[in-house]
């Protein structure tokens, strides 16, 4: 799929979407909620989903599933993933919440190795 890109980068690549995917579960409705918080009144309404296991999508799939469920979202998205750099990923976020949707992005907060710690200067 990308050439350049090692097995391992590739894999949390997949894997973030893969995440992005199951976390974009909202059923597409009629209208969308007017606001955040109408997200409540919205969940309200939509049917309880049949016991799932998992969502699979191949790596040769690319975007196409993920964003696919961003723009069926009705009420709610929400994302936690390691980094979020995709413009195509990001306009769909956008454009859920423009609609209505309630979008929450939760993103690491160390994602290069940073950890957080004193820097030791010397």
């Amino acid at each position: 799929m990308f050439p350049n890109v090692s097995r391992p980068v590739a894999g949390r690549a997949f894997a973030a979407l893969l995440v992005l995917l199951l976390m974009a579960s909202c059923s597409p409705l009629t209208s969308f909620p007017a606001s955040g918080l109408d997200t409540a009144s919205c969940l309200a309404t939509l049917p309880v989903p049949a016991s799932v296991s998992g969502l699979f999508v191949e790596p040769d799939d690319g975007l196409d599933p993920v964003l696919d469920e961003f723009a069926a979202a009705a009420c709610a998205i929400d994302v936690s993933v390691y980094i979020l750099s995709d413009d195509l990923v990001i306009e769909s976020l956008q454009a859920a919440a423009a609609r209505g949707v309630r979008v929450r992005v939760m993103l690491e907060e160390f994602p290069f190795g940073g950890g957080g710690g004193q820097v030791e200067v010397r």
